[in-house]
């Protein structure tokens, strides 16, 4: 046997030529029949006029028996009979799945409704056992709706994002062309729904159809949204929905979205989304933080980013995480490093893996340069140190650090009237600790070739505490490598070769 979901099931409509009401007909367990009842007329879609496609098909959710949660189909379709007033009788096949069934199989809404569809065909009357709905492996939901998950962020995307988002604020009504088959309509459904953790289907209604001008509790269907308060109308290939009528966190929630889908792709996202099979309560308090929490966990650094731009306070611990997110991309870095290089509380042991890259590297640079000519020495001090000693401890070069040095000594000198005392010679170094003779070779070459540099350097030192300590252990760095017969090329100051 095909693998397949055991569902109850009800048949309800009425008899042929006669006056009596709609009704359950036939039920398993019976013993549920005033329950399918009630539920049928719950999720009643309304009535189909003539000439429109069938079934129509509604999926509702409740509790079983069990009190754990269950998910309804209903498939309304039409008969050869008519009642005793010669009217055109109505059926709707009712199957009752379990949450947890259906969050296992990993199956959409088309997939477990054409299975009910399959199904119903063989329904038998009193005394029936329970319903086999049958499907396939490639009727796995990431499967079947992979026809509007186009790889790149396209208009279809950016539809069936803002509709999801919409749907994390309330009720929507797709309206658009809705004379196709049935199960098309159901996957567009089905496809903004996949835009969602997967976990809300365990309370998400939706209807491939409604009677039009009918007030109807699905939270997303087709049909019309006027006279229906709250209820938000998207038109299907028409402009795109208007993005400033979202609540803050639905706008968050789409916006990294999209961030995502153009980082990783509209397959990966959605198979993220689609693992996430925990049951969500879509109308909870908690709905918009629970699903920007899913969405957060296939990329911490994006989400981050997305926090840090809207302003929100970031801790330090959030965005050390999301630094080390394994391939974080280049705009992520640029923001992350410069969130990071601001916050007192941010250490270098996340930055300092990440030096070799040219975002980091420029904004540690940048914020470098910008302590030293408008803030405290002890700021520039404090992260040049802990930036050389993560460096240093994690094995790592002090290339990348050396050329950074160097390359605001460079921009100094550029950029600064002549005159203006160097920072770097002058400030910052009298107060970091001694360079290693052999390292920091361009910060070397740099106070070798220009004129006053080195000088600068050792008369700053002079100020300090203990400063023959402090000059010796510098110019062994400065002139280490540098024999008797080569100290007279160093042109920091006519004394250095005499020291």
């Amino acid at each position: 046997m095909a693998p397949g979901l055991i569902a109850d099931w009800a048949l309800w409509g009425k008899e042929p030529h006669t006056s009596s009401g709609y009704g359950v007909l036939a039920a398993h367990p019976p013993g549920r029949s005033a329950e399918f009842n009630a539920a049928v007329h719950h999720w009643s879609p309304g009535t189909p006029e003539p000439g429109d496609p069938l079934p129509w098909i509604t999926i509702g959710c409740a509790r079983g028996p069990d009190g754990a949660g269950t998910v309804g189909v209903f498939l309304l379709d039409g008969t050869d009979g008519v009642d005793g007033s010669n009217r055109a009788i109505h059926r709707i096949n009712h199957f009752a799945v379990p949450y947890a069934a259906i969050g296992a199989a990993g199956i959409g809404w088309c997939a477990l409704a054409r299975a009910a569809h399959t199904a119903a065909a063989g329904l038998s009357g009193a005394g029936a056992g329970p319903a086999h709905l049958a499907f396939r492996e490639e009727d796995l939901l990431v499967t079947d709706v992979s026809a509007n998950i186009t790889p790149r962020v396209s208009e279809l995307t950016r539809w069936l994002a803002a509709a999801a988002a919409h749907l994390l604020d309330g009720p929507v009504a797709v309206t658009g062309d809705r004379h196709h088959e049935p199960f098309q309509l159901l996957r567009v459904l089905d496809s903004v729904a996949a835009l969602l953790p997967f976990g809300m289907r365990s309370t998400l209604s939706a209807a491939s159809s409604t009677s039009s001008g009918s007030e109807v509790p699905m939270r997303l269907y087709w049909g019309d949204a006027d006279g229906s308060p709250g209820v938000t109308g998207l038109t299907l290939s028409g402009e795109l929905p208007d993005l400033g009528e979202l609540s803050p966190q639905a706008r968050s929630y789409h916006d990294l979205l999209i961030e995502n889908w153009t980082a990783h792709g509209g397959d990966a996202v959605v198979r993220h989304l689609a693992d996430a099979r925990e049951p969500l309560d879509i109308s909870g308090p908690e709905a918009h933080a629970r699903a920007l929490e899913v969405l957060e966990a296939l990329d911490p650094s994006l989400a981050v980013v997305q926090a840090v731009s809207e302003g929100q306070e970031v801790g330090a611990d959030r965005i050390n995480q999301a630094l080390r997110t394994p391939g974080i991309s280049t705009g992520a870095l640029a923001v992350l490093a410069g969130k990071a290089l601001t916050d007192p509380d941010t250490g270098m042991e996340a930055l300092a893996p990440l030096m070799s890259s040219p975002v980091v590297s420029q904004a540690f640079r940048d914020q470098l340069f910008d302590d030293l000519l408008r803030g405290p020495t002890d700021v520039a001090r404090r992260d040049f140190e802990n930036m050389r000693a993560a460096l240093t401890s994690t094995g790592r070069s002090l290339d990348t650090l050396d050329e950074v040095l160097a390359g605001v000594m460079d921009e100094v000198r550029a950029r600064c009237p002549q005159g203006v005392p160097d920072p770097v010679t002058e400030r910052l170094l009298p107060a970091v600790a001694p360079f290693t003779e052999g390292t920091m070779r361009f910060t070397q070459s740099m106070l070798r070739q220009v004129p006053g540099l080195a000088g600068g350097l050792v008369r700053a030192l002079y100020e300090q505490t203990d400063p023959g300590v402090l000059v010796r252990a510098w110019l062994r760095w400065l002139c280490g490598e540098a024999g008797p017969e080569r100290r007279t090329d160093i042109a920091g100051c006519p004394e250095l070769p005499l020291l």
